[in-house]
């Protein structure tokens, strides 16, 4: 298909709160992936997560990779001997874990590899196209991209965007999502 990069999460330990041994175990994860992943030309990004209400469903108090330190010490840890992994920003993550954008992007730099572009509420993670949500610094997020010399996809993760449109207004749907995505 000539995909070069694909995204997958970090582990959360579910019986410790440790963000240590979250970290031991991720590293422990990740390594034969990467190998894996290099014998098949691919590169893995690891995506940052977000925190889950404490009054939602989910019984975690916490996510491995919801601090951006986490997610960059991870990564950093890997790299000296697996070049083949990245960071993937998802916008709607970070709104819900209230992480200034700008700042982060420009603390990942060159680690950035992949972008799951979307909205939301800072609520759920809605999946929304951008500009329907609470996400204001769209202008910063592209300027800061442009300042570490980001060249990889924009990559929109709006799937749930449209998804009670009915199908005969689906085209404009998708119309919209594109011409969001060559705004951006």
């Amino acid at each position: 298909l000539g995909v070069q990069w694909i995204v997958v999460h970090p582990l959360t330990l579910l019986n410790t709160a440790s963000a240590a041994v979250s970290r031991r175990e991720n590293l422990e994860y990740f390594k034969p992936l990467l190998e894996l992943a290099t014998e098949h030309g691919l590169s893995i990004a690891i995506e940052n997560m977000f925190d889950p209400r404490p009054d939602g469903p989910v019984r975690l108090r916490r996510r491995f990779g919801s601090a951006l330190d986490e997610l960059v010490d991870l990564v950093d840890a890997l790299r000296p001997t697996h070049p083949n992994v990245g960071v993937c920003w998802d916008t709607g993550h970070a709104n819900e874990m209230n992480i200034p954008q700008a700042q982060a992007l420009e603390q990942i730099g060159d680690r950035l590899k992949a972008l799951h572009i979307n909205d939301n509420y800072a609520a759920l993670d809605d999946h929304n196209i951008p500009f329907h949500g609470t996400i204001d610094c769209w202008t910063d997020i592209m300027a800061a991209l442009k300042r570490i010399g980001y060249t990889g996809c924009l990559t929109l993760e709006t799937g749930r965007f449209g998804k009670h449109v009915p199908t005969p207004l689906l085209p404009a749907v998708l119309r919209y999502s594109a011409e969001v995505g060559r705004y951006l």
